[in-house]
């Protein structure tokens, strides 16, 4: 009966407690998840041990493909959210962490996914149907990564990849892409790292980085104003950004007059860009000689005038800086000058008229009339020159488009494969009115070519051959080249005139000699050694484009190389170069070809692709991609105020001839890229006639980077430098009398053109070698004496300073 009564008292407590266990069981999320999440924070990037210490105890870790089988059916407003994750590069199993999170109330779900190789599925359930989500997910070695759930959203893939990945989209305004837009991208926390590259058709980049961090954007475009962007935060993958470029408002204005004041209709406006050339656009004058270039961003172009037919294309003059053209003019749009007038007064084209006749009076028809300007000059350039033909009746009319100013003598010459040259000289002339008709003679022929015909390899005669005498004096026209059918002892004569010659056959290799000059009047005879060409049974064809953007590369050299040492007599025995569309095909003799028998395909600007010969027929895809070499220099110039007529130069190596570059400058910095870091180190000269400049040396491969960024301090020329060598004993420390010291190196003229400087001379009795007015070089010096060992080094002389003084210790030979 007493138990009775305890049973009795205890049982509404009981009841409660009950009630509190079912409470409990029915709100799992509410209770037992804010716990977990008390005890173990999720980490951005977890390293293996830390990650699994803290989730060691995770009782919904899952093995790979597992779904968490919640029934839902009774909860309309829940959802399931079924995540994908694709791992990259795996060389062992993983474990893949995440965390699914609620913007709206900040409740997670966490879940452990081990034993990953390539992918794996997880499914997040008992989800609110209307709620946002964040998606985290990070193991040992990989860049985490998050994406934002929408609401109604149930599956989801995500990328675990080791590098991050920057998604770059540019467009314009109305979200048109942009091509070819140029973009930087550097890092701005974690040391030295920058890159350029190009949009795509789509407008689109995307870009592997090294690392996280901070990092910052600047894009270019000709037609659209730059856009910078500081301090991007890169945390996690992916990273999606576009970018929407500005219109620009630039413009240029003008009028085209001739001579006479007048207007000049349709005449033709092309703007460049300064840097490289590209057209930025065109447009022709209105009645009244007007035009209007718009949409121009900030910069440095060129401004080209066409006047068309009649007038001059080019008029030349000499200034400090070399040869200018009035008809092309450099122009500068800047924020506080955004609209420039630039006016152009267009010379008519100078117009000669004449007659060809032979000696006998008789008019020449089809003769070839090249005029060329001469003059004196401080500046030794090629003169310029134009050509016509001869009608039916030998009369011609040449126009002469390009004037240099102050010249005034042209030089009239006639050439026909019947006669010898003629040539007729109109001196004193004025390009305000036409000369007087020109009457230009052309001498009969009276050289002879005789000779026989040989194969190389047998001396037998090659009988019964027609043998073609190409001119080279006259570029190999079809019209100037000479046929004749050989004789039954290989010989032949026939009359030519005066010129360089150079001899072929069908079916033969010429073998000697490469060519013949015939002067005038003379008799020349000649044994011409043929060699029996045969034909190849074998060919590989394709074509050479950028890996980048898809253009095709002019001029790529394909080679077939044998790679053992007992082939080097056979290197290169085959090759040819690629077209302007990109296309190669290269014939050769399949017993050529060996097993170690390479395709190279070499370009100055792109890096070399290798494929054994074997295999290149069995591809699906003759079409090869090349990578541009990755480095690049920004040049930064400082000291001067205006980078005209500034050339740019680039020493690789030890290399004496210094590379010019074509690339322009624009306020006052140049971008020199394409280069290949395995030809360093290198060395940048600039200069112009007032100022020189000559960078230290440096090298790619001592630098994490592929980009190099160099202030260029320019320096006038008026100054020179004193050199001041003492070579001493290394062991003693006296002076070394009598040893020959020698300074070889490169520097720029003041035409901007590359020179070797080279001086020597022997020390005096205090070990002492001078050096005066010396300019600013990158080279080495040599010093000899027959008492020590030889001494190299390198030396850089990039700064004005009056006088250097260095000491230059000698060991000792050993003659034992």
């Amino acid at each position: 009966m007493k138990h009775i009564k305890n049973i009795i008292y205890l049982l509404p407590f009981c009841i409660v407690f009950l009630g509190i266990m079912i409470w409990i069981t029915s709100h799992p999320f509410g209770f037992q998840k804010q716990s977990r999440q008390a005890k173990n924070p999720f980490m951005n990037d977890p390293s293996e041990k830390s990650v699994q210490a803290n989730l060691a105890d995770d009782s919904n870790a899952i093995s790979v493909g597992s779904i968490d089988n919640r029934d839902i059916s009774m909860e309309s407003n829940l959802m399931a959210i079924q995540a994908k994750f694709i791992v990259r590069d795996a060389d062992k199993p993983i474990t893949i962490y995440t965390r699914l999170t609620d913007v709206s109330d900040s409740i997670s779900q966490e879940k452990t996914i081990s034993t990953v190789i390539s992918e794996a599925t997880c499914v997040f359930a008992s989800l609110k149907s209307e709620h946002t989500y964040n998606l985290i997910a990070a193991a040992s070695g990989y860049v985490s990564c998050r994406k934002t759930i929408s609401s109604g959203t149930t599956e989801i893939t995500l990328e675990l990849l080791k590098n991050p990945i920057l998604s770059l989209r540019i467009v314009a305004d109305g979200d048109i892409p942009v091509p070819g837009a140029q973009v930087e991208i550097r890092s701005t926390d974690h040391g030295i790292y920058a890159q350029n590259f190009l949009t795509t058709k789509e407008g689109i980049i995307q870009i592997e980085l090294p690392r996280l961090g901070l990092y910052s954007i600047k894009t270019s475009h000709p037609r659209f104003n730059d856009v910078s962007i500081n301090e991007i935060p890169i945390e996690y993958n992916p990273n999606e950004l576009k970018l929407t470029l500005s219109g620009i408002n630039g413009s240029i204005i003008g009028t085209v007059r001739n001579q006479n004041e007048e207007s000049i209709e349709n005449a033709t406006l092309t703007l460049l860009q300064e840097n490289g050339g590209t057209i930025i656009g065109k447009t022709r004058t209105d009645t009244n000689g007007r035009y209007a270039l718009s949409d121009i961003k900030t910069g440095q172009y060129y401004l080209l005038c066409d006047a068309g037919k009649g007038y001059l294309q080019s008029d030349l003059y000499y200034s400090s800086s070399g040869k200018e053209d009035a008809l092309r003019k450099r122009i500068v749009i800047d924020p506080d000058h955004n609209t420039r007038q630039i006016d152009f007064y267009v010379e008519r084209a100078l117009m000669i008229n004449g007659v060809v006749r032979n000696e006998k009076g008789e008019t020449v028809a089809h003769a070839e009339i090249r005029g060329n300007m001469q003059g004196q000059r401080e500046y030794v350039l090629r003169p310029t020159g134009e050509s016509t033909k001869s009608n039916e009746s030998g009369e011609f009319t040449l126009a002469l488009t390009k004037r240099v100013i102050s010249w005034n003598t042209i030089l009239l010459t006639a050439i026909h494969p019947d006669y010898e040259h003629g040539v007729c000289e109109i001196k004193n002339m004025d390009w305000r009115s036409n000369p007087p008709d020109a009457t230009v003679i052309l001498p009969e022929i009276t050289g002879k070519l005789i000779g026989m015909v040989k194969d190389s390899d047998t001396d037998a005669p090659i009988a019964y051959k027609v043998l073609k005498i190409l001119n080279k004096s006259a570029k190999f026209q079809p019209e100037f080249t000479k046929t004749i059918e050989t004789g039954p002892q290989g010989q032949f004569e026939l009359p030519i005139a005066c010129g360089d010659y150079v001899f072929a056959c069908d079916g033969y290799a010429l073998h000697y000699p490469k060519q013949i000059y015939v002067k005038v009047g003379s008799i020349e005879n000649v044994e011409i050694l043929f060699k029996k060409e045969r034909e190849a049974d074998l060919t590989f064809s394709g074509k050479v484009v950028a890996k980048s953007d898809g253009t095709p590369i002019y001029n790529a050299g394909v080679y077939l190389t044998p790679l053992s040492p007992a082939a080097n007599n056979a290197r290169n025995s085959a090759h040819t170069f690629s077209a302007p569309d990109g296309t190669f095909k290269l014939a050769t003799f399949s017993e050529s070809i060996r097993e170690d028998t390479e395709l190279q395909i070499f370009h100055k600007n792109y890096q070399p692709f290798t494929e054994l010969a074997s295999k290149w027929n069995e591809r699906e895809r003759t079409t090869v991609e090349m990578e541009e070499f990755p480095c690049a220099i920004k040049v930064i110039l400082s000291g001067v105020a205006d980078d005209n007529g500034i050339r740019i130069y680039l020493k690789k190596g030890d290399q004496d001839d210094p590379v010019e570059f074509t690339k322009r400058w624009m306020n006052q910095v140049a971008v020199l890229d394409k280069i290949d870091p395995s030809k360093g180190p290198f060395t940048i000269l600039a200069g112009n006639a007032e100022y020189i400049g000559i960078s230290p040396i440096f090298d790619f491969n001592n630098s994490q980077s592929q980009y190099h960024e160099i202030v260029l301090p320019m320096k006038k020329r008026e100054m020179k430098t004193y050199l001041y060598y003492q070579i001493v004993d290394a062991n003693s420390g006296q002076p070394i009398p009598a040893a020959r010291v020698e300074i070889r190196g490169c520097s720029l003229s003041e035409y901007a053109f590359p020179i070797t400087v080279s001086v020597k001379t022997v020390t005096n009795a205090d070990g002492m070698a001078e050096f005066k007015d010396m300019p600013l070089f990158v080279g080495e010096i040599n010093v000899s004496h027959g008492l020590y060992k030889p001494f190299q080094q390198a030396i850089h002389h990039g700064a004005m300073i009056n006088e250097i003084r260095e000491f230059i210790s000698l060991e000792k030979r050993n003659f034992q």
